[in-house]
């Protein structure tokens, strides 16, 4: 029966295995659950082909690869999503290795990304059939990612990833790959078939809160409240970063043999938070004491009473400098300052300038 509206019922957005070629079957593939919103576009640059004694161009040609982009978010509950999209994921924050670890070895660097769509009226988390159409985004690499949340509001990561082609299809059992061969733009060998979509894992807890996050800056082993402030009253967080993705393009290729972060990769973080008292300090003595502060956010299990549940997810940002504090105050309403920083991601083993991912996949 064809579709006469499509609604948020009727998606679910799954990432393939890497690397993006062969076969993929349903139990390869990576379900990005508590999913809030997805989106996709491609674009195609011509150029004008003119020659004189024409006013108007005699054609217009593609000399450049498509452009295929995919953007979605999610709420945080876990950080399965961040491990099935391909960053690498800790298990305990003694384990410093950063999140681009897999990117940088190409163990997890190109994927598959599929958007798939139930029938009219079914829920594509309940929905077993095949009767279902897919938009299919082929040789995919991460392009940004950040992670936040605020004071009324749930923790939430935004994902955004770059691809060479895609395909819609009209059925999401073993369809032909979306994955191509980027000499000749053909389709590789191979087919996918995505499972039916599920409301998450056994035991994954619903979404985690503001209420249960911790917050630390620290620097040389003391906390840091900023320059001239005492303290503050958290607000929100913001962790950002951009892999300036860089097409390698080769002579008789019609499409890029690769995308490559290019590096180094900058991260930035911003916390808003209310001021609650000034304190000392001199802009003038940063320039000769300018000291790295890291950047550690927590997220616990909701629990009940007076205590904290166990700690789902961590997000550490090493070796940040501050870049800029703003302080706004006014008639109406509380002062407020906001804490501006930068930092590089490093290599697996740098355990001074990198961005870290820590906690359960379940």
């Amino acid at each position: 029966m064809p579709n006469t509206r499509i609604i948020g019922q009727q998606l679910a957005v799954f990432a393939g295995p890497s690397p993006a070629t062969g076969s993929q079957p349903s139990g390869s593939m990576v379900q990005l659950y508590r999913n809030q919103g997805v989106s996709m576009d491609w674009q195609i640059t011509r150029q004008n082909i003119n020659q004189i004694g024409d006013l108007s161009p005699i054609s217009q040609e593609i000399l450049d690869s498509p452009n295929v982009t995919m953007d979605t978010s999610w709420s945080v509950s876990n950080l399965r999503n961040e491990s099935g999209v391909g960053f690498y994921i800790t298990t305990s924050p003694a384990n410093q290795s950063g999140c681009l670890t897999n990117i940088i070895n190409g163990t997890q660097d190109t994927k598959n990304y599929y958007i798939k769509l139930a029938p009219q009226g079914q829920d594509a988390n309940r929905y077993a059939g095949t009767d279902c159409a897919v938009i299919a985004i082929g040789n995919a690499n991460i392009a940004s990612y950040s992670t936040s949340a605020a004071v009324g509001g749930l923790p939430t990561s935004n994902l955004s990833v770059a691809g060479l082609n895609v395909e819609y299809d009209t059925s999401c059992s073993g369809v032909d790959s979306p994955a191509i061969n980027p000499n000749n733009g053909v389709n590789v060998v191979g087919t996918y078939t995505l499972p039916p979509g599920s409301t998450g894992v056994a035991g994954q807890t619903t979404v985690l809160r503001p209420g249960d996050l911790r917050l630390s800056m620290r620097q040389g082993g003391a906390d840091y409240v900023g320059l001239g402030i005492s303290t503050v009253c958290i607000q929100s967080y913001q962790f950002n970063f951009s892999l300036a993705l860089e097409p390698q393009q080769c002579l008789g290729s019609r499409f890029p043999t690769n995308r490559y972060a290019t590096f180094p990769v900058e991260i930035t973080a911003t916390i808003e938070a209310q001021v609650k008292d000034f304190g000392s300090g001199s802009l003038a003595s940063l320039l000769c004491n300018d000291r790295e502060v890291d950047i550690i956010v927590t997220l616990a299990d909701p629990a009940c009473g007076t205590g904290i549940g166990a700690d789902k997810v961590r997000f550490s940002m090493l070796g940040a400098k501050p870049t800029s504090q703003p302080f706004v105050g006014g008639i109406q309403g509380n002062s407020t300052v906001t804490f501006n920083f930068t930092s590089l991601i490093g290599g697996p083993t740098d355990t001074s300038h990198n961005f870290i991912m820590s906690g359960s996949i379940a």
